[in-house]
């Protein structure tokens, strides 16, 4: 598929194009979810691929990609949809969000497939970079469109959809033509799993010393949902010069610190450390416990904004 060139875009509008934001969210102790969000751009198939590779050795599994995409480059979208079906990931579109254009060849390449009742699916012809359906935008649509009802299995009539519709409209597909594809009408948020009591701030921190590591974060990440509106505090960073990376979730304290529990990997995705830190309000200073060793350690935030141990 190396004949889609970057200037082909799969766009609900024209006008302002900005990259993908992916993000990890942590749905339970062992499993997380990356959401996509805004405009399809190149390097967001790579981006994905880095979440899930470095999962493969973490506590928290990458299992689902979660979408809210109008659309965007179209042989990214093709990246996207070659490696959720590589890496066998479930795809979502969540309440009230929508999943167009390119966006909807990665939810189409789904494992298992779900949309919320409020949620939208839409899928139009190829555009070039100045939103014309050009001839060589045409024939892109048509190589996309054999290559989903092939390897995606997307019915014919969708297809057809697909095919016939101008990139300056849409088609909105009905719950019944999802269904076709093998999608499954469901609210997740609403799942029990997602809404779980979450323990007392103050029970937590007297009880993480005697917990095994999944019980601690799995505790970290229904505690955080609460707090948050039911979204998670997570974060990953990585060191551009060691190569190694940071997953955190935080929560707050019923005196209002922040703490959070994190996992540090290496460069090749192997665990290095899993430590439980408690933040003073100045934001400067943090004390964690190596949670293998039982280590205890002073961290502080640097006027480069990095953190260094004290002791």
């Amino acid at each position: 598929m190396r004949f889609l060139a970057p200037i082909l875009f799969f766009l609900t509008s024209i006008s302002s194009i900005q990259a993908a934001t992916l993000s990890l969210h942590a749905t339970d102790g062992a499993t997380a979810v990356v959401l996509v969000d805004g405009q399809i751009a190149p390097g967001d198939a790579h981006s994905l691929q880095a979440y899930v590779e470095s999962s493969r050795t973490s506590a928290l599994k990458v299992t689902m990609v979660s979408f809210s995409s109008p659309g965007g480059n179209l042989e990214e979208g093709y990246k996207l949809a070659t490696e959720i079906k590589r890496a066998r990931l479930a795809t979502e579109v969540e309440a009230d969000k929508i999943c167009a254009s390119a966006c909807f060849f990665a939810f189409a390449a789904g494992t298992k497939k779900w949309t919320a009742p409020s949620a939208r699916v839409g899928v139009h012809g190829a555009a070039d970079a100045n939103g014309i359906q050009s001839g060589t935008a045409a024939s892109a649509t048509i190589v996309m469109a054999r290559w989903a009802a092939k390897e995606l299995g997307i019915p014919s009539d969708i297809i057809g959809k697909m095919v016939m519709t101008p990139p300056s409209d849409i088609i909105w597909l009905s719950n019944a033509e999802l269904a076709s594809m093998g999608a499954q009408i469901r609210d997740r948020s609403k799942d029990a799993r997602l809404n779980r009591t979450p323990p007392d701030p103050e029970a937590f921190a007297s009880r993480a010393s005697s917990q095994d590591w999944p019980e601690l974060l799995g505790s970290a990440v229904a505690l955080s949902r609460v707090q948050n509106g039911g979204v998670v505090r997570s974060n990953r960073f990585c060191s551009p010069s060691t190569g190694a990376c940071e997953l955190s979730v935080a929560f707050q304290r019923a005196d209002g610190r922040s703490e959070f529990v994190r996992t540090i990997q290496d460069r090749g995705g192997q665990t290095v450390s899993r430590a439980y830190c408690t933040s003073e309000p100045s934001g400067n200073l943090r004390h964690c416990m190596d949670w293998d060793t039982k280590r205890r350690s002073d961290e502080q935030k640097g006027s480069d904004g990095q953190w260094t141990g004290v002791n």
